[in-house]
């Protein structure tokens, strides 16, 4: 059957091949011109050319190759284009195959289906018409094959598509394959296979192509098939499909929206609010009426806070598709604002009445192009329903419009439907409610409106007027009238103008100069930004540099009639980024203030600004006379020039306060100035702009808004002010008085005032940095003083780094830093005083540990009383220091400085020891103040309790012993809080605080009554956690956290959330399950902690975890973040609050306030867990035919639970497990994201869980070390082969994540052979979700024992060289992504050797020399590791990593070289890797001989990024030298690309100088003309050496080769051959750098074989004793130990000598001779027959012994004497049963397996209990040995005892006989025989009892089984009593003789005894010789007879009697 099988598919292949047509060859070439195209004419109609009809008559595809080559203007093969032309129309297509982006020689294939089906007979005619695309260049095409595909019998239909759609039926049309009439046609709810019955209906279609479904589902997809049946001949056709059909609108849901989306909708009077921030809102069920012809009133509130392009169609033809061309009503786009009202209405068409559907869609982007369907990212789409109502009788107008818009008027327009003549207008400012009244009656279309402003916004409504009615209003429709021109005053402070937006009325241009005027209006280089570079906004400046600006600001127009008029404005120059120095204008740069009359026709300078120009810092205030322009319309422009020169002047120049306005009788002083400022006093002055000579002037400090009252009038200029306050800011007005006209004052200007001496008491608690009155410096130490005052690595923070302000810090660390602050001075005159700080050292970044200073750093507080000569220590820290981590407050005593002016420094030093130590110094609330009499309690601290309350301590400065302390809520003003007087204990706990309220407290000291100190504080402490709520979000922030099993959805897009019920409970030892999902794509650093002290504070060490969210693809609107966590052991029961922090940039702290982040709080209940968990481990089992996984769960201990749940987070399926086992879940779809829950169902707080479980595809097939893809690696400097490989699914291995990046959770792993000490890895032809940040790691070691040797991350570094690899070696490659998302990466591995460049230096430069193939290209490794290079070199700013090359001119001409740079090339040299900058230098022409490195002729030089470079060489001459010069800047391991790009052009030079070697030998022949592609072959039998040489008459260097290895030292020209191998020579020409490889020379050196005895192989018939035997060959070859040498085996000598139909091992023989043939291993593997040895071997069968089968051996169990189960048997006595042959050897054996072997034989006897025994007979003689069994059978005896229930005891010369009887064990009285004997005697009896017995001695039961006949014995001793009569009487005194009443004789049942009197006095049933003579109660009786009753002999008998006691 197989084969016929074969049969049939070859005999499809061969029909399917011979089933076309190829048109007869064009060989060409064909030029074809980009724009001409070539049309080659294959056939006519009449099918001139002959094409057959074929078997179906038909043709329906085609395939066509051309041979391809570039021609002139720099043709691609991706350019050519093809176009084939029938009847039927035409098809235009580019190559399938065979194209590149380059213009190497190819062959094209261009592929596809014809555009219709050709049938030749009918009409033949077939074109094609060839095409280049790139304009300008020409291609030739060559050996062009045209091959017509026949079509299929039955040729498959076409072009589905519907005509009618409803929801529940549909019309479908499609074009026939031919001329079939009939077609079958399926359908079905689901994708399914048609033709197998799967579908849900099947029709056939008759006639015409069409069909109509009916019955159909509302809103289902449908899935359809078609196929042609053309009839019983020719068969049905492929089916076609699927064509889907939905019954129903398209879906539009976008995944996500910005904000909140849609807040509601106003459709015509309804409005529709959202149910929420939604993506998709139905409001269907809500009809709203909207009239025909009317505008559809449509108002969208957007809260999405950017604008949203939206679109509003309406399905006009109810086939439930919205049509753009036909349906589209409405396309408009929101604002930015956030809430923002969109104006959607829209004319509603003159519709058939009723209800119809409309959609509304919105998006950020995604609805640019209207998309009714769109389901993209940041998008909202509303369905409406709408009832299309009758028009109204007077329709109101629609389509208003305003044109021609002027400062005052504007022309307003409409549309009407019917016939109207006149119409009402309402026009009213914009944001007015219109009032309905006509501002304007029965007006026509269109209407002006005159009399409006200027420059201002208004709303126009307009009514129909339809004669008997009035419409209703439509509108409103907004405009904004122009600037209109302005009569002065007028004033621009520019505070409106923006980077985008130009004051009103104001304009811009950047070209243009005075005699042109402007030009390019719209925009220039002019910008907002503060005036002098005081802030950034509220002026105009513009920056001149260079020499390109020609920028203009150009004004309104004013009216100067009346007047006369001045205008003015604020100017300045300054240095570009300074407030303090002014600059001067370069060299041709002006400004000038401009003015035009005529419109902007020409322009007259008013002001000009120049080189020459002085504009102090302060800036000028220039004013011009306007009165020359009374009457006159002006405009004014600034123009701004950088001239021609390029100076290195670089200034900004500003203009602020731009005013026109009357020229003022008294004008106002200008160019304000401020000089010699001192701490009271400064000198003003100012320019008098008129003939004033007395001045007023207001001075207010800055902020106060001035009172237009002089504070000194009639001064003179300058000013001199006295009296001001030190370190103030002021502001001084000045007014010009003149004669009595007052100016308006003019100003401000600013300054402040200096620093003054201070007397204490003063504070400083460091809120701003540098304070009023200090300095930094940052070097010098305490004997030299500052150096360097300025500035420091002082700086702001938080003191112990408690928030970010409010103290000096500075870090100590290295061995640089020696920085200073610096107090003012203070006048310690009175006093005595002290110095006193808070100070604190901690480590780095800590807020809770104290540091410790290095071993030379330290930190001074220093005094001065000599400004700054000399500085004496007060106080000094260092490394013996310990201050704690609440800080401390150090005090020192002044008083020996009293009457001095001191200042004070604190100095921090590093010293000159770099140590480990990483400390900040901190320093905060330093004070100058008199010594108290009763000194402040310092230190305060505060540790919380709980939250009502907070234990605060302090230290005592003094001796006081009582305290007061004040409290309050923070920010409390002292006075006003709780004060607590007489507090005796330090510290001291405050109670019934608010819980989260911050509040602050002081402490003061009474030392007496009267003697009391003052508070000292505030230390601020909070009753509650740090607060955390960062200041904004990513996306919509967190959207819910499970935590173990309780959900916590967030209540919306928030920063914080707390979640502090309900409380959830957590288990010490176990995992808490906690997964966060993030509203939101991008990486969180996420962080949990667990307050398990409840000390509201979250330590480092109660933190559970710290991880970082992987983060989602673009517009994936949330991810997963697994942060499950295991429970400490040791965790403190109980509830704690749990804190989850998470942020995007940085990992957050408990107390994290930054920006984007997240912060959560939640309770959880600590408990002992009290049971044993369950124990499972996860693993995901991907089903790659399906895109899905499972996980497979071991449970491998369902530990204390009867049963357990497994559930998951996807589902509701859940599974009852009751054992341990291996359980599935799932399947689930690939990229889903699965944890799998064990849940004990009898306590369910015993859960386990599995971490985020995520497979997102099939695991790449190298995903594991161990199944790491071999890796090609290429011989030579190209990618000839490289190995594809994907990241897409891979998973993280267990492997150590790599030292380069911490996270490799997406690795695959490759493994290559070393061929190369150092071997370039390039990862190249990147595509999918990640082309740059791709990562990879070398390893050696095995797959499961790795250890990295290199790891290479960034974020652009694609390539890598090894270190130093052994050649042989295997080595790892593990390729991952620098990122956490799944990746859909592809890539290319190539791996190449590697040589690094040593020509490094111009001295070192190699030759350079054209290559000999047809591109001309030479390739060299670049360099890596030597930076920075040479510094700068010509335009080279840098020459990192150079490579120098010398270019040899070989024929004159000229040379292009083209240069690139990348990280990889492929075979066809193309770049395939990483581009790479290309920066070059060409240095010449030199002569030969000169030195090279005298680099003064410079050709060409690139220091560009670009990755290719040219350097054109004009008119070389032959014999000239080059040196070239290139750099590696990007510092990536590549190549570098160097070709010819000329060769063979017209007037092209070249370099070429060809070498070549070949291999010859005077040993034996080698053809010397062989090409280096095919190899000769050298066999020789028994040389040890040959002797080959190499022919190559360029070459001065050689390199050999034995199979592909270099042989060391082998240089010489050549080389003696020992071992057998490939050989080859490398021939090098060192002067061109040129090599040539000879062709390949095998040599084989064969060692002879030696010569073996005939052997001999001898073996017994088996089993089956047929007479042959199998004979293990194998086994014979490798006793004769002949390594180095195959022997095989063959029937007969000829065979043997040819080495031909060799027989195999294992060989069944009957007994023969067989031939050896011994030979080399080598020459065997080779196929040479020359060095062999023939020998023979014998095969002799011997047949087996025949033997008897012995019977069972059976015996008894008690044969040995024992019945134990066991006995002996005599093995031996069973020998002649099996054979009487005396050659016989027999043995007896355990085991089949040792009866075959011989082994461990059995010794006779032999104890068992019973088994099977397995004899071998073994033939002495032969050693043959047959074997069988039999079975070793015990039965077993009767087994009994002596039933107890007989008293076996007579009486005295008994008369009635007693019984006696036996118990069986095993077996039943049936089954036995029983005889007695008495005394070894028979007596009679038979049965399990003898009732006969009288006497007294020894009876034995005879027990026999009545199967086996194996008996047994029981003995039962017979006694006789004493005495057989009840006792008369008892003496009970215990001397052993009737001291009981004893009727242990009679089987007494029952005894009552009585007193004299009948009462009972004892009773005892089953009475043996219990009574002493006691009662029941057990006291003894008296002396006396007493009466007894018994019952005896089994209850037969009874008695009454008497007994007497005496005692």
């Amino acid at each position: 059957m197989k084969k016929i099988t074969l049969f049939l598919i070859m005999l499809g292949f061969c029909l399917t091949a011979t089933a076309q047509y190829n048109f007869p060859t064009i060989t060409g070439p064909t030029n074809v011109v980009s724009g001409s195209p070539v049309t080659l004419s294959l056939n006519d109609v009449a099918n001139t050319a002959g094409v057959p009809a074929g078997a179906s008559g038909s043709y329906s595809s085609f395939s066509i190759t051309v041979d391809w080559s570039a021609g002139e203007g720099g043709p691609w093969s991706s350019e050519a284009e093809l176009t084939i032309t029938t009847t039927a129309g035409a098809l235009s297509l580019e190559a399938t195959d065979g194209s590149a982006l380059s213009s190497s020689d190819t062959t094209l294939t261009f592929e596809g289906d014809l555009p219709a089906v050709y049938v030749p007979s009918t009409d033949g005619y077939f074109d094609i018409i060839l095409d280049q695309t790139y304009s300008g260049s020409d291609a030739n095409w060559s050996n062009i094959t045209v091959t017509l595909l026949e079509s299929p019998t039955c040729i498959t239909p076409t072009g589905i598509t519907t005509t009618g759609l409803t929801t529940t039926s549909v019309d479908l049309e499609w074009n026939a394959g031919l001329s079939e009439t009939t077609w079958n046609l399926e359908y079905k709810t689901e994708n399914f296979v048609p033709g197998t019955g799967d579908a849900e209906t099947t029709l056939v279609v008759t006639g015409t192509p069409e069909a109509a479904l009916t019955g159909l589902s509302e809103s289902a997809t449908y899935f359809i098939y078609y196929q042609a049946d053309c009839g019983t001949e020719n068969g049905t056709s492929e089916w076609v499909g699927p064509f889907t059909v939905f019954t129903g609108y398209c879906e539009s849901i976008p995944t996500s929206n910005d904000g909140t989306g849609i807040s509601q909708i106003q459709l015509g009077t309804e409005t529709l609010t959202s149910g929420g921030d939604l993506t998709y809102e139905d409001f269907t069920a809500t009809t709203v009426d909207l009239a025909a012809s009317v505008t559809a009133n449509l108002q969208i509130t957007f809260t999405t806070g950017y604008a949203y392009n939206t679109n509003v169609w309406i399905d006009l033809n109810n086939d439930l598709i919205y049509d753009n061309e036909t349906e589209l009503f409405f396309q408009g786009e929101s604002l930015f604002n956030n809430p923002t009202t969109l104006n959607a209405s829209f004319l509603m068409p003159d519709l058939p009445l009723g209800i119809y559907n409309m959609r509304i869609g919105t998006a950020d982007s995604g609805q640019t192009s209207p998309n009714p369907c769109y389901s993209g990212s940041y998008g909202v789409t509303i369905d409406t329903s709408i009832n299309v109502t009758a028009a109204p009788n007077c329709i109101p107008p629609s389509a208003l419009d305003a044109s021609e818009i002027g400062a005052n008027s504007a022309s307003l327009s409409w549309d009407q439907t019917g016939t109207v003549s006149q119409w009402n207008i309402e026009v009213v400012a914009a944001g007015t409610e219109p009032t309905g009244t006509p501002t304007a009656n029965d007006v026509y279309n269109p209407y002006t409106v005159t009399g409006l402003a200027g420059l201002s916004t208004y709303d126009f409504y307009v009514q129909a007027n339809c004669g008997s009615e009035l419409s209703t209003w439509a509108g409103p429709y907004s405009f904004t009238t122009l600037c209109d021109v302005i009569s002065p005053d007028y004033l621009q402070d520019f505070t409106d103008a923006t980077g985008t937006v130009t004051p009103e009325c104001w304009e811009e241009a950047d070209d243009g100069d005075i005699t042109t005027g402007p030009t390019d209006l719209g925009a220039s280089s002019w910008i907002t930004d503060g005036f002098l570079n005081n802030g950034f906004t509220g002026a105009y400046a513009i920056n001149l540099w260079l020499a390109s600006k020609s920028d203009w600001l150009l004004s309104p127009q004013f009216d100067l009639t009346g007047g006369p008029f001045q205008v003015e404005f604020d100017f300045g120059i300054m240095d570009y980024g300074s407030s303090t120095v002014a600059g001067t204008l370069g060299s041709d740069d002006t400004v000038d203030l401009l003015i035009t009359t005529d419109n902007g026709a020409t322009w007259v300078s008013l002001l000009n600004y120049d080189t020459t120009s002085v504009v102090p810092a302060t800036g000028s205030h220039p004013v011009v006379d306007l009165t020359a322009y009374s009457g006159q319309t002006v405009q004014f422009g600034i123009l701004a020039s950088e001239g021609t020169v390029d100076d290195n002047v670089d200034v900004q120049v500003f203009v602020d306060n731009f005013q026109v306005r009357d020229i003022p009788t008294c004008p106002e002083p200008t160019d304000l100035e401020v000089t010699n400022i001192t701490s009271t006093g400064a000198e003003l002055s100012w320019t008098e702009a008129g003939t004033s000579t007395v001045w007023n002037i207001e001075i207010v400090e800055t902020g106060e808004e001035p009172t237009g009252t002089p504070t000194a009038t009639n001064i003179t200029n300058p000013y001199i002010a006295t009296g001001l306050n030190p370190i103030t800011t002021y502001d001084f007005y000045i007014q010009s008085n003149c004669n009595g006209d007052l100016s308006s004052f003019t100003g401000p200007i600013s300054f402040t005032t200096l620093c003054d001496i201070f007397i204490p008491d003063y504070i400083q608690n460091f809120s701003t940095i540098t304070p009023d009155c200090w300095e930094e410096a940052d070097s010098g130490d305490a004997t030299t003083g500052p150096g360097d005052i300025g500035g420091s690595s002082w700086g702001t923070d938080g003191f112990l780094n408690n928030g970010t302000t409010g103290a000096y810090q500075i870090n100590l660390w290295l061995a640089t830093k020696s920085d200073w602050i610096i107090s003012p001075v203070f006048d310690l005159t009175g006093g005595p005083f002290q110095v006193e700080f808070d100070f604190g050292i901690m480590q780095y970044g800590s807020s809770s540990e104290a540091g410790t200073l290095g071993s030379d750093d330290i930190v001074q507080l220093l005094i001065t009383t000599d400004n700054g000569a000399t500085w004496t220590p007060l106080l000094t820290y260092d490394n013996t220091s310990v201050v704690a981590a609440n800080g401390e407050h150090p005090v020192v005593d002044l008083t020996a400085y009293s009457g001095q002016n001191a200042q004070f420094a604190i100095y921090a030093s590093e010293g000159t020891v770099d140590d480990s130590e990483d400390n900040q110094v901190f320093v905060d609330n330093f004070r100058v103040r008199g010594i108290p009499t009763c000194p402040e309690p310092t230190d305060l601290t505060a540790t919380n309790l709980s939250l009502t309350s907070t234990e605060i301590g302090w230290t005592e400065t003094g001796s006081s012993s009582a305290w007061s302390i004040q409290y309050g809520e923070a920010g409390f003003l002292l006075g006003n809080g709780t004060i607590i007087d007489d507090i005796t204990t330090n510290p001291y706990v405050l109670s019934d605080l608010e819980p989260d309220t911050a509040y602050e407290f002081y402490v003061r000291s009474i030392c007496s009554t009267d003697d009391i100190s003052s508070f000292f504080g505030p230390y601020e402490f909070y009753t509650g956690y740090c607060e955390s709520i960062p200041s904004s979000n990513t996306g919509s922030g967190v959207d819910n956290v499970t935590l173990g099993f309780t959900d916590f959805p967030s209540v919306g897009d928030v920063n914080y959330e707390s979640h502090l019920t309900p409380v959830v409970n957590a288990f010490q030892g176990i995992e808490t399950n906690l997964e966060i999902e993030f509203g939101h794509a991008s990486t969180y650093y996420t962080t949990v902690w667990i307050d398990f002290n409840d000390d509201l504070v979250f330590d480092d060490s109660e933190m559970v975890f710290d991880g970082e969210s992987a983060g989602a693809g673009f517009g994936v609107p949330s991810h997963l973040l697994d942060a499950s966590f295991v429970m400490p052991a040791t965790a403190t029961l109980g509830e704690h609050r749990l804190r989850i922090g998470s942020a995007n940039f940085s990992t957050p702290t408990p107390c994290y306030n930054g920006t984007s982040g997240v912060t959560l709080d939640f309770t959880v209940n600590i408990q002992e867990l009290t049971c044993t968990l369950s124990e499972a481990e996860y693993t995901l089992v991907p089903d790659c035919d399906t895109d899905q996984f499972s996980v497979s769960v071991d449970i491998s201990s369902i530990g204390d639970a009867d049963s357990l749940e497994i559930s998951n987070n996807v589902n509701t399926d859940t599974e009852q497990v009751t054992e341990s086992g291996i359980y599935t879940v799932g399947p689930f779809d690939f990229g889903t994201e699965v944890k799998v829950f064990i849940t004990n169902e009898q306590d369910n707080n015993c859960t386990i869980s599995s971490n985020t479980l995520l497979m997102v595809a099939c695991p790449p097939v190298n995903d594991e070390p161990c199944e790491a893809t071999v890796a090609f690696v290429n011989d030579d400097i190209l990618c000839v082969q490289s190995t594809p490989g994907t990241l897409f699914g891979a998973s993280a291995s267990n492997v150590t994540e790599p030292s380069c990046s911490p996270n490799a959770n997406d690795d695959v792993w490759f493994q290559f052979v070393a061929t190369s000490e150092y071997q370039l890895i390039s990862l190249t032809n990147l595509a999918g979700s990640n082309t740059t940040d791709i990562d990879h790691a070398l390893y050696e070691g095995t797959c499961d024992g790795l250890t990295e040797i290199a790891c290479t991350s960034d974020f652009t570094l694609l390539s890598s060289v090894t270190p130093q690899l052994t050649i042989g070696n295997t080595y790892y490659i593990r390729i991952f992504s620098g990122q956490n998302t799944n990746e859909t990466t592809t890539f290319d591995l190539c791996i190449t050797p590697y040589v690094a460049p040593v020509n490094l230096t111009c001295s070192l430069a190699d030759n350079y020399c054209s290559g000999s193939d047809a591109t001309d290209i030479l390739y060299t490794y670049n360099t890596i590791g030597i930076e920075p290079g040479e510094g700068t070199i010509d335009c080279l700013f840098t020459t990192p990593n150079p490579t120098y090359s010398v270019l040899e001119i070989g024929t004159s001409g000229d040379i292009l070289i083209e240069m690139v740079q990348n990280t990889a090339f492929d075979s066809n040299d193309n770049p395939i890797g990483d581009e790479l900058d290309v920066d070059f230098i060409l240095w010449g022409p030199f002569a030969p001989g000169d030195d090279l490195c005298n680099l003064s002729s410079v050709v060409d030089c690139s220091y560009s990024a670009a990755p290719v470079e040219n350097v054109t060489l004009l008119n070389a001459t032959q014999g000239e030298i080059y040196l070239l010069l290139i750099t590696n800047f990007e510092a990536e391991p590549g190549v570098i690309q160097v070709r010819q790009t000329n060769i063979g052009g017209a007037g092209a030079g070249s370099t070429i100088a060809d070498i070549t070697a070949s291999l010859v030998s005077d040993d034996v022949y080698i053809d010397p003309n062989n090409d280096p592609a095919e190899a000769d072959e050298v066999s020789l039998c028994g040389y040890s050496s040959i002797v080959i040489e190499t022919y190559s008459p360029f070459a001065d260097d050689f390199v050999w080769t034995k199979d592909g290895v270099e042989i060391t030292g082998a240089n010489a020209t050549d080389l003696t051959v020992t071992e057998s191998g490939t050989y080859q020579v490398l021939a090098f020409d060192s002067q061109c750098n040129s090599s040539a490889l000879s062709q390949e020379v095998i040599i084989n050196l064969y060692d002879a074989a030696p010569a073996v005895e005939p052997q001999e192989l001898i073996a017994c018939d088996g089993p089956e004793a047929d007479g042959s035997e199998v004979f293990d060959l194998d086994a014979l070859t490798a006793s004769l130990a002949l390594d180095g040498y195959t022997v095989t085996y063959y029937l007969t000598t000829n065979d043997a000598n040819q080495a031909i139909n060799a027989v195999t091992s294992p060989y069944t023989s009957t007994g023969e001779d067989l031939v050896i043939r011994i030979e080399d291993t080598e020459a065997y593997n080779n196929g040479y027959l020359g060095c062999r040895e023939i020998s023979e071997v014998s095969l002799i069968v011997n047949p087996r012994p025949e033997i008897n089968q012995p019977e069972d051996f059976i015996v008894c169990d008690d044969l040995d004497g024992v019945v134990d189960g066991s006995t002996e048997f005599d093995l031996v006595s069973i020998d002649d049963e099996v054979t009487t042959d005396p050659n016989m050897v027999m043995s007896y054996h355990t085991s089949l397996d040792d009866a075959e072997a011989g082994t461990a034989p059995l010794a006779s006897p032999y104890a068992s209990s019973g088994e099977t025994v397995y004899v071998r007979a073994e033939d002495s003689v032969t050693g043959c040995y047959e074997t069988t069994s039999f079975n070793l059978v015990i039965n077993l005896v009767p087994l009994a005892s002596v039933d107890s229930s007989f008293n076996n005891i007579v009486c005295p010369n008994a008369t009635v006989p007693v019984t006696i009887g036996i118990t069986p064990d095993n077996f039943t009285e049936s089954e036995v025989t029983v005889t007695w004997e008495y005394n070894g005697t028979s007596t009679p009896g038979t049965g399990l009892i003898l009732d006969t017995v009288l006497l007294p001695g020894d009876y034995t039961a005879i027990i026999e089984f009545n199967n086996s006949g194996c008996t047994n014995t029981v003995d039962i001793e017979v006694e006789e009593a004493e005495s057989c009569i009840f006792p008369e009487g008892i003496s009970p005194n215990n001397d052993g003789k009737n001291d009981t009443f004893d009727l242990s004789s009679f089987d007494v049942s029952k005894l009552e005894i009585f007193n004299r009197y009948g009462t009972r006095v004892y009773f005892k049933n089953n009475y043996t010789n219990e009574w002493h003579g006691q009662t029941d109660d057990g006291e003894e009786l008296p002396v006396g007879t007493y009466f007894y009753t018994v019952i005896y002999e089994g209850g037969t008998k009874s008695k009454s009697a008497w007994v007497y006691i005496n005692r």
